[in-house]
């Protein structure tokens, strides 16, 4: 039986410019998928995390940046059961949220 999961992905590794002087080491997303286990959740949420253009300009970013992505790395952060109430009344969540490692400056 197919069910609805939230899945929250901690990527890091990045180096990506935000206000022009300071860099930003990673960030948080939130995944929403339909899948047959919390396990099968997660692939999902991290192939279509990976699909996305704007995480693939991160990618490029980094790269350019640093000069290679291998230090990119996609971890879980949690994986739960979606309410179909929240599935309904609330937004699709689909953006980033970004952290600088503040010691490195």
């Amino acid at each position: 039986m197919r069910h609805r999961f939230e899945v929250t992905l901690h990527v890091s590794g990045l180096s990506v410019p935000v206000d022009g002087k300071d860099r930003a080491k990673g960030f948080y997303a939130i995944r929403w998928t339909v899948a047959e286990s919390p396990e099968d959740a997660v692939v999902k949420a991290v192939n279509a995390l990976k699909a996305e253009e704007h995480f693939r300009f991160l990618v490029q970013t980094t790269e350019e940046d640093l000069g290679e992505s291998s230090q990119i790395s996609i971890d879980l952060e949690s994986v739960s059961l979606l309410s179909w109430m929240k599935s309904l009344f609330t937004r699709h969540p689909c953006s980033f949220i970004f952290y600088q490692d503040k010691d490195e400056k």
